[in-house]
């Protein structure tokens, strides 16, 4: 019956890690509370996917941003799908992942006090869909972890509010995590035994 937060936590002295500031999340309305899973700094700004198990499931998710040097919330949350996963920030846009819709939306964040939803792609087709987890951009790619399915979708995100689907990259078992090392994508996946 209350909101998450997000904690500041000060590692300059690694043996005593200290919390330097604490933010707590709004209710994206009255008795509905969140709860942050998942966060991305950029600019100056924490962007936090906060999903909600309150009725109605609709309305209760939320991106949030809090500043980073004060740790206050900005701005008031901006109502997204249920279940948000993942975010990934590139220039002034950021990219989501809903996981039960299953969705990838783009926001523009130049004004972090005002999210602004650009475009919603909906990842279900008539024979695959994905079950999206995470999500990372780099040169107007953006590349979605489809973790039900097992497969990565790739999509051109040089417009973010024409995102087009460009390929399927198979055989990537449970992605939840994903990351760039050169002109590598790593990914680890949560097949039993790992991967």
């Amino acid at each position: 019956t209350a909101n998450g937060s997000v904690a500041k936590v000060s590692i300059a002295s690694p043996a005593n890690p200290a919390i330097t500031g604490m933010a707590m999340l709004a209710s994206p309305a009255p008795g509905e509370f969140v709860n942050p899973g998942f966060l991305t700094v950029a600019g100056g700004y924490v962007f936090v996917a906060a999903g909600s198990e309150d009725a109605p499931l609709a309305t209760s998710s939320s991106i949030q941003v809090v500043n980073e040097s004060t740790m206050a919330l900005v701005g008031a949350p901006l109502v997204v799908a249920h279940s948000p996963q993942q975010i990934a920030v590139q220039g002034t846009v950021a990219y989501v992942t809903l996981f039960d819709t299953p969705q990838l939306e783009s926001i523009d964040i130049s004004n972090p006090a005002n999210l602004h939803p650009l475009q919603i792609v909906s990842l279900a087709a008539p024979s695959v869909s994905c079950h999206a987890l995470p999500v990372v951009v780099r040169n107007n790619v953006g590349y979605i972890g489809c973790y039900s399915e097992g497969y990565i979708d790739e999509f051109d995100v040089t417009n973010p509010l024409n995102m087009r689907h460009t390929q399927i990259i198979a055989g990537i078992d449970s992605p939840q995590r994903l990351d760039f090392a050169g002109n590598y994508l790593l990914v680890s996946g949560s097949e039993s035994g790992g991967r």
